[in-house]
């Protein structure tokens, strides 16, 4: 069985699922939408420009690069992600940048459905929300059909988000209208892909659980959870004489749960804050306007490249992911690999690899005063932070990406022939 592989990002969880293939023979094109070469002919211009705005583009298409997947299995189609990323970096309007996300979502699902019959295969691999129209054309051509769902379900996550905003005003979105008014049709789409689906992939015992309440077939559905990135060589040390670190990666936005966590700094006394700080590294995603004073000790930092992150990681005593929607977090696993013990929730899929008071710490969703409590057990356990990082270490070297890949084509493969 020859399989089409089809993802307009660049994501890691994306291209190891098509390696997997690769390695069984089984791939015939990486269809995505926009590969960026920093030393073709845009990459050098953009790095001998002397224009900030250009390097800020450069420094932003360089996380576009795919280093997993060979280039000669892979098939772009990339202007109108260009024009996407753009409006991205130039920081247009939200509903500008949705608008170009969601033309060139539907752009590159035909791009893909064309591909499938111009390559033979007998089956097309795609994700929630660019799979409808390569589903229909696989179907016109007897081939089978994989839609990998790595968030949860859209219309919980939706409606969780819907009582969040009304329950802390401030943390609405400005463009909340723009959004509700086109939320019916893209479920719509959603729910289509899921019903056409000969098989559907998931990366958590959590995210399954979340479509199967939502109406996925059972039966049709497999969990193999995402692998962790080479690790570290050695655990790095940390001074417990020092300030208690605790580090935020990634959006620091409502459904990662970062108003939580704003307000369990704001619970801790000063006496308690005083011995520690919190690091945030990721884009501000909540509005700003509503955000309340928090003091020299909650500090953010806006973007910085993955390799610099990881060496902030190594430096930290703990990974604060309060989320109250994620089909995994690759950012606990990412952790993981650097001995950063991790703090998170249930609603995490990355659960299932976080065993409490070992390798990291579990708390309830949206319970500001569990996350005052855990600071507290961190300032008051120092040393047994510092044997937690071991934990956190062998649990990254105990699932790889080899591991995954291994995983996803046994499973894959099996399912296709009963399919």
């Amino acid at each position: 069985m020859k399989v089409l592989f089809s993802y307009p990002g660049n994501a890691d969880f994306a291209q190891h699922a098509a390696l997997a293939l690769l390695e069984k023979e089984r791939l015939v094109c990486f269809h995505t939408s926009f590969r960026y070469l920093p030393d073709g002919v845009l990459g050098r211009l953009f790095e001998s420009s002397g224009s900030k705005s250009l390097h800020r583009v450069h420094r932003a298409m360089r996380r576009r690069q795919l280093g997993i997947v060979p280039e000669r299995m892979t098939h772009t189609r990339p202007l109108l992600e260009i024009l996407r990323s753009a409006a991205l970096v130039a920081r247009m309007d939200a509903r500008i940048v949705d608008a170009c996300w969601d033309w060139m979502s539907r752009d590159f699902t035909r791009a893909s459905a064309r591909l499938l019959a111009r390559h033979g295969a007998d089956a097309v691999y795609a994700y929630e929300y660019t799979a409808l129209e390569s589903f229909s054309r696989a179907g016109e051509l007897g081939a089978k059909r994989i839609l990998d769902l790595p968030s949860l379900s859209s219309r919980e996550t939706e409606a969780l988000l819907a009582e969040e905003a009304r329950r802390f005003p401030w943390t609405a979105s400005p463009e909340a209208s723009y959004f509700e008014k086109r939320r019916l049709p893209r479920q719509a789409r959603r729910d289509r892909e899921i019903a056409m689906a000969d098989l559907i992939v998931c990366n958590s015992t959590v995210t399954r659980a979340s479509h199967v309440a939502d109406g996925a077939d059972p039966a049709r559905t497999i969990v193999v959870p995402y692998g962790a990135p080479p690790c570290a060589v050695e655990v790095g040390e940390r001074d417990s004489r020092g300030p208690l670190r605790l580090l935020w990666a990634g959006s620091f936005s409502a459904r990662k749960g970062a108003h939580y966590l704003v307000e369990a700094w704001r619970r801790l006394p000063a006496s308690v804050r005083s011995h520690c700080v919190i690091d945030v590294f990721g884009a501000m995603s909540l509005p700003t306007g509503g955000l309340p004073a928090l003091g020299d000790g909650f500090r953010f930092h806006g973007s910085i490249p993955r390799d610099r992150l990881f060496g902030e990681m190594a430096r930290s005593d703990m990974l604060m992911f309060p989320t109250l929607s994620d089909g995994f977090g690759m950012v606990v696993t990412e952790a993981f690999a650097r001995g950063l013990p991790v703090l998170t929730t249930t609603r995490a899929g990355a659960a299932d690899l976080v065993s409490d008071r070992q390798n990291g710490l579990l708390v309830p969703a949206g319970d500001a005063g569990a996350l005052v409590d855990a600071i507290g057990w961190c300032l008051d356990n120092r040393e047994a932070l510092k044997l937690m990082r071991y934990e956190a270490l062998a649990t990254a070297a105990g699932r790889q990406w080899s591991d995954y890949r291994a995983e996803l084509a046994d499973k894959l493969l099996a399912a296709l022939e009963t399919a």
